[in-house]
């Protein structure tokens, strides 16, 4: 199921999720490689990086899975969100950051 920075999907407990990454490069990136880290609370249950994805500067989509999300602190719901990190033509970092994705799980889709 697609979703969203700000949405709130359900999933069931214990289901692995594809997370896809698609950006759109600003002209001081474009030839430049990216660094995208999917950060959150669906493996351990506590915040952390998940997964360090590396773009080729022609890139503007990637994707991996979190193995069998785990609820964080309210016992009910995760969450994830991404972090772009890209260096200037000048050598300046840029990042950019998106809302984050809430995940409630389920015990079923019903």
């Amino acid at each position: 199921m697609p979703a969203s920075p700000g949405e709130v999907i359900r999933v069931i407990k214990g289901t692995p999720l594809q997370v896809r990454i698609v950006l759109q490069r600003f002209a001081d990136l474009s030839t430049s490689p990216l660094s995208a880290e999917v950060i959150g609370n669906c493996k351990s249950g506590k915040p952390e990086q998940l997964a360090t994805l590396n773009l080729d500067p022609k890139q503007s989509e990637i994707e991996t899975s979190i193995d069998a999300v785990t609820a964080g602190a309210d016992g009910a719901s995760c969450y994830l969100r991404a972090r772009v990190r890209g260096r200037t033509a000048k050598g300046e970092t840029a990042l950019a950051y998106v809302n984050p994705i809430r995940v409630r799980l389920v015990d079923s889709l019903r």
